[in-house]
């Protein structure tokens, strides 16, 4: 996934995706074709373990997609020392990419994050109460759009794990680094919290530039921002992308 890193213009940042849960990474091609186009330079979108027909997502876990993304940023950071990264990643990939970059005291030139897994609205919130019984029985529906979805079902651990991260992320996220940081949420969202993520962030002390936005998702229990056709406006396609790829002044 990281190859020819150095093959691309020295003065263009180098571009990071981390995408969400379950997600097809296919969704993401304009963004990486529009991005490419802006900055003349590679857009590096890794692909997290499970996340392909082939593959099983509920044999892999929170903890191998850290390491995954470790292995990622670690490269990334190492390689080009002098060269501006900025780091695009949303929902589940947003809370990865800040738990990687708080272990790691990595300071990123830019971080955007977009709906980021950090505060669950309240049914999702109930998971980590649910007896572990039930992770013999049940596998929970897949929260994502059906369009955007690599598996149908995901086992009820790896949310409980998601959300034990997520608290622990929180904890801490006084401690990240980053030259600029963006944060957009969707008012639409209806599986994350963004008051209380906003607050969160707040208490933490960090400075931060937050966006409040309408995409048009529509439907019971999504992310609305959701990096497809029909889910952004162009006008709001077009800021973030020009956010994520844009040098910085």
């Amino acid at each position: 996934m990281l190859k020819n890193i150095n093959n691309s213009n020295s003065e263009a940042p180098l571009v990071y995706i981390a995408h969400g849960l379950n997600q097809k990474i296919s969704i993401w091609d304009n963004w990486v074709e529009d991005i490419e186009n802006n900055i003349s330079s590679k857009v590096i979108l890794s692909q997290l373990k499970g996340h392909s027909s082939d593959e099983s997502l509920n044999n892999s876990s929170y903890r191998l997609w850290c390491k995954q993304i470790e292995s990622d940023l670690s490269r990334i950071f190492a390689i080009s020392p002098k060269k501006p990264i900025h780091i695009l990643a949303y929902s589940l990939g947003a809370l990865l990419v800040v738990d990687v970059l708080l272990k790691n005291n990595y300071q990123p030139d830019k971080l955007v994050l977009i709906a980021p897994a950090f505060k669950p609205h309240f049914a999702l919130s109930l998971i980590p109460n649910l007896s572990n019984k039930s992770l013999k029985k049940i596998k929970v529906p897949s929260l994502s759009p059906k369009h955007s979805r690599v598996h149908n079902s995901i086992s009820l651990y790896i949310y409980k794990e998601i959300h034990r991260a997520s608290e622990r992320v929180a904890v801490d996220l006084h401690k990240l680094k980053a030259n600029e940081l963006s944060v957009i949420m969707d008012k639409k969202d209806e599986l994350l919290n963004g008051l209380k993520t906003k607050q969160t962030l707040e208490n933490s002390g960090l400075s931060f530039d937050w966006t409040w936005v309408e995409s048009q998702g529509q439907g019971l229990g999504k992310h609305h921002l959701l990096p497809a056709n029909g889910y952004l406006s162009d006008s709001l396609y077009n800021g973030l992308i020009s956010k994520i790829s844009s040098s910085m002044t």
